[in-house]
């Protein structure tokens, strides 16, 4: 049976307590808690601009959308006042 530890930098080890093969639960179980984490921090770090970036981009597209509205309800009013003349 394997034991996997974080080790002192917050690297994993695996400690072997006994000298049978490793399994294939061992490796999944190895790649979910020891290289999951690290890639996800690796990504998140990577990423975190870019969706700061998609972040700012959707404020912008929402300023366009309620200006259009405003003129779309004025050239509504606009089209009323010049039916009415």
């Amino acid at each position: 049976m394997t034991s996997l530890e974080r080790g002192a930098h917050g690297r994993g080890t695996i400690a072997l307590v006994d000298e049978r093969p490793v399994t294939w639960s061992d490796l999944v179980r190895f790649h979910r808690e020891m290289l999951v984490p690290d890639i996800e921090r690796v990504l998140d770090a990577r990423l975190a601009p870019i969706y700061r970036r998609f972040d700012d981009v959707d404020s912008h597209f929402d300023a366009i959308y309620q200006r259009l509205d405003r003129v779309e309800s004025q050239i509504q009013s606009l089209s009323a006042a010049v039916k009415r003349v």
